[in-house]
């Protein structure tokens, strides 16, 4: 073995991690900012169109909707139809698009510095100094949670703000729930950077596993109301289990950990 291999062996496997982590907030720090202005302004717009511009009647006009296989695919399983408020249905309605958009945006974030990085020769220069061989690997993911984190409680409680009577744990329950379920397809992200040579390769894949996680949910709650256990091998219908606005539960937000 060379000096260098030897020395690359011997180095611990999490070094330099902090510094990897401080290095991805820099360089991400305007995309970040951009992410967060764009989900919490989404959720504001809808949270304040429909708790001031529909009124009772509108609501269970989109209600109604809500109960059609149509409405169910592209919403929800349809909790809370029969006393349909602003803040139930921007969870029936949202949740997909919210946790869309935070999964895209954790894909992405991963191959960009992982595999993207690995192409461009950025990785070789950044082992060429003290990082450990899982330092890439761990910074990633650890500035996804925390820029995932940020989003939620942000996005979070810019919806109490919008909204009139919207609960605040609630709230938070539902941009968590989307947020969790996004770190996991960050992670299937992780591993497609691992079986494939090419970024543009893991990006497929991630995309291919979220779009079949779709199909998955929209069967098994287009089966069922509420859901049925085909639902539940979907990490979207976890999001959604949660059941924010209507009978609030936090347990189906451990499966995604």
């Amino acid at each position: 073995m060379t000096a260098a291999g030897l020395k690359s062996a011997e180095r611990p496997a999490l070094a330099g991690t902090v510094v990897m982590s401080r290095h991805i907030l820099r360089r991400d720090r305007v995309r970040m900012a951009v992410w967060l202005a764009s989900i919490t302004l989404f959720l504001v717009y809808f949270m304040v169109a429909l708790t001031t511009v529909f009124d009772a009647a509108a609501l269970q006009g989109r209600a109604a909707v809500m109960r059609t296989p149509t409405g169910i695919i592209m919403g929800g399983p349809g909790f809370g139809l029969d006393h349909y408020t602003g803040p139930v249905a921007v969870a029936n309605e949202g949740t997909v698009y919210l946790v869309l958009a935070l999964s895209l945006m954790s894909i992405f974030h991963v191959v960009r510095h992982t595999r993207a990085d690995e192409e461009s020769g950025l990785a070789e220069l950044v082992r060429a100094s003290i990082v450990g061989r899982h330092a890439t690997a761990i910074s990633t993911m650890l500035t996804l949670a925390g820029n995932l984190l940020v989003i939620a409680v942000v996005s979070g409680l810019a919806m109490v703000a919008a909204g009139s009577d919207v609960p605040v744990v609630d709230s938070l329950a539902m941009t968590l729930g989307a947020s969790a379920v996004a770190l996991v397809f960050g992670a299937v992200a992780l591993v497609a950077c691992q079986v494939s040579a090419h970024a543009r390769t893991a990006i497929g894949i991630s995309l291919g596993l979220f779009g079949a996680a779709f199909v998955v949910q929209a069967a098994g709650n287009v089966r069922q109301h509420g859901g049925s256990p085909l639902s539940w091998l979907s990490p979207i219908a976890w999001a959604q289990q949660s059941r924010a606005f209507v009978d609030l539960r936090w347990w189906p937000m451990l499966l995604s950990v």
